[in-house]
Formats: structure tokens, sequence, C-alpha cells
């Protein structure tokens, strides 16, 4: 009578251990500044910009290999790519989904930028 109990608390378990995985547009490495190869060159818009080519979420980081290399222009830069709005984890609206392959090695600057971290 236990056995058959522990069975069934145990097969509980696995079938309640179900993981899905985030489905993401780009998995991005971000290029450092001294990096000369990227996909793309990328400017963030500030909260309050209302101009912006797309917007991205941000769902955290990833494991994945990068499918996309982005470089990040400085706030001066008028070189750039695209402009992007970083949305916040409670939008539902926005262009595309994507992933830091590299997080661990950004610094604060950059992972504030990305909405990583507060």
């Amino acid at each position: 009578m236990i056995k058959r109990l522990l069975e069934v608390v145990a097969l509980s378990l696995l079938w309640c251990n179900i993981s899905y995985a985030e489905l993401v547009n780009y998995a991005v490495q971000v290029s450092d500044d001294f990096s000369i190869s990227y996909d793309l060159k990328i400017k963030i818009s500030d909260d309050f910009s209302i101009s912006y080519d797309e917007k991205w979420k941000v769902v955290g980081a990833c494991s994945n290999t990068p499918n996309i290399k982005v470089k990040l222009a400085d706030d001066f830069s008028i070189s750039y790519d695209k402009k992007i709005k970083i949305v916040d984890d409670f939008s539902i609206s926005y262009d595309k989904k994507v992933c830091i392959t590299n997080a661990n090695s950004l610094d604060r600057q950059t992972l504030k930028k990305l909405r990583l971290i507060n």
C-alpha cells in the first residue's frame, strides 16, 4: 500500500514538472564597444520617445546560439541602422521578442538599457 502511494506521488511530481520554452524572434548577442563584427547597429530610444523603428521585448538571458549580433550606438550617435524601443514585461504590444545570449558579459549600464536589471 505504501509502495503504491509513493508511486502515485512520484508520478504526480513528474507530471507537474513540465517546462515551457520561450519562443523568441532573435537570440541577440550584444557586441562590445571594441568589436567590429556586428549585423545591426541599434540605438535604444528612451522611455518617453515616440520615434522608433521597432519595439523589442527582452525576455531575459538565454544560452541559444545567437542568430543576430548587434552593436549599441551611444547616446550621441546619429549613425545607426534601427532605433529600438525596449518594452517592459507587461506590454502586449511589441514587434520582436528577443533574448540576450551574452548577458553575463555585459556591464550594468547596458543591462539597464536592455531592461534586464533595474
